[in-house]
């Protein structure tokens, strides 16, 4: 994500296109002689600009500004192009504040996915709940220290139930009783 900004930076002060009163200029030269232009240019820079970031990363969403700008833009109006760079570096909190939202929904509902497995579904399987486990010290002599199981392998991370933890347990004999925690 910085390296991203940075590159937009470094080019942005390269080209000199970081200023917004150049950004005024632009938009009103174009403004003046081609409205529509204009407006389909805010468009589709702001729709591509926020697709290509989310599918590719920010160096290829740097590239594919600049390869669009070149193909489309500048065949029609010669200020186009830079002004569509200049607005996309503008587009940079827009874009991560999209993201940021696209992010929380979707590692929200991927939470909930991890629990969607019913009791019913496998046959002679249960559904634990994440559990405190007590230390114990094994037949050998190890000494194992207490730690908390729901089920995804990280020790770190502690989920509830209602944050995707715990998992399904098979029971060869059929009987959840026979296990901790049912």
């Amino acid at each position: 994500m910085f390296a991203g900004i940075s590159i937009l930076i470094v080019l942005g002060i390269i080209f000199k296109f970081y200023r917004a009163t150049k950004i005024i200029e632009d938009f009103a030269k174009i403004w003046s002689v081609n409205r529509l232009g204009l407006i389909i240019s805010i468009v589709f820079t702001t729709l591509a600009f926020t697709l290509i970031m989310n599918l590719d990363g920010w160096i290829s969403t740097v590239w594919n500004l600049l390869w669009l700008n070149l193909l489309i833009w500048n065949r029609t109006i010669r200020y186009i192009p830079l002004f569509i760079l200049r607005f996309a570096i503008i587009l940079i909190p827009f874009t991560l504040a999209i993201d940021a939202l696209m992010g929380d929904i979707i590692f929200g509902e991927s939470a909930d996915l991890g629990i969607s497995v019913g009791e019913d579904d496998i046959v002679n399987s249960h559904f634990v709940n994440p559990h405190d486990v007590s230390g114990y010290t094994r037949g050998d002599g190890t000494v194992v220290e207490g730690y908390y199981r729901d089920g995804d392998g990280n020790t770190d991370i502690n989920l509830s139930k209602e944050d995707g933890g715990g998992y399904i347990r098979t029971n060869p004999d059929g009987d959840p009783s026979n296990n901790l925690n049912s």
